[in-house]
């Protein structure tokens, strides 16, 4: 029996071949079904690191800076591509999207906003990060994308805040998250994890994890409190591909066909 492998599918996550043979005179026609798994395949995380620091850390930003933040996301699996959201072919490559807190006055250009856009559109997942009401010009950039409105308001002082909701795991054994400083979400549709939406879950497959404070990971400010969400956060990220699965286009007849063809041609020249 001739089994055909299709590296091309291989970001859909692992594939099981079931193959069914057929004579037909000099050689065999082979019919493979491609079905996905439900196995969680860690990816590439894109990672846009802005530097805007605050309490000795940057904001936001996946890095060494944030050591216990990145060392929970690549315990998952997950491996760390730093970009930009001008880089096409980087966000293109990637399985997921990591983007720290830009500066106050910054704005998405519009070739950012359209990538950012078009990725969260993908299904694949994203974290976004914003801030409290000194940062109002670079949220509502970030809103404007994900089609909701900013409270920008600072509420402090720092303290843990009550788990409400739970979306695809993210807050599996997590009773309360420590916000050192941040603003709440005024209108927008999504789903708040803590009340007032300073972290909530957006985009059209609930694909969008936003932080209205990016010193949510700075360890000097928050200890211990929020390591467990760090984990969950890391496995949600690696389960990225598989869960964006199903919103890739099916293949076209005209692919398929070439596919079938070459099976066909490769199990000839194997029985000759």
């Amino acid at each position: 029996m001739f089994l055909l492998r299709l590296p091309l599918l291989s970001r859909l996550g692992p594939l099981i071949h079931l193959c069914i043979s057929t004579p037909m005179r000099a050689f065999q026609f082979t019919l493979c079904v491609l079905l996905l798994s439900n196995s969680v395949s860690a990816g590439v995380i894109a990672s846009v690191a802005y530097n805007q620091f605050s309490a000795g850390r940057p904001l936001g930003q996946l890095s060494a800076h944030n050591s216990v933040l990145l060392g929970h996301v690549t315990a998952a699996g997950n491996t760390v591509d730093y970009t930009t959201l001008f880089d096409s072919a980087s966000l293109d490559a990637a399985d997921s999207l990591w983007i720290a807190t830009g500066a106050t006055s910054q704005t998405l250009s519009a070739t950012e906003a359209t990538n950012l856009t078009n990725f969260i559109n993908s299904g694949r997942r994203v974290v976004l990060h914003g801030e409290h009401a000194s940062w109002a010009t670079w949220n509502n950039s970030i809103f404007s994308v994900l089609g909701g409105v900013a409270e920008n308001v600072t509420y402090a002082p720092s303290g843990n805040r009550s788990i409400i909701a739970n979306s695809n795991g993210l807050t599996d054994g997590v009773s309360e998250i420590n916000l050192p400083f941040w603003s709440n979400v005024q209108s927008g549709s999504r789903i708040d994890l803590v009340s007032g939406g300073a972290v909530s879950v957006w985009g059209p497959t609930d694909n969008v994890l936003l932080f209205l404070d990016g010193n949510w990971m700075n360890d000097a400010l928050t200890g211990s409190t929020n390591q467990q969400f760090m984990q969950n956060i890391g496995g949600w990220l690696a389960d990225s591909s598989s869960s964006s699965s199903g919103m890739v286009p099916e293949p076209s007849s005209a692919t398929l066909f070439g596919l079938g063809f070459a099976g066909l041609f490769l199990r000839r020249n194997l029985r000759q």
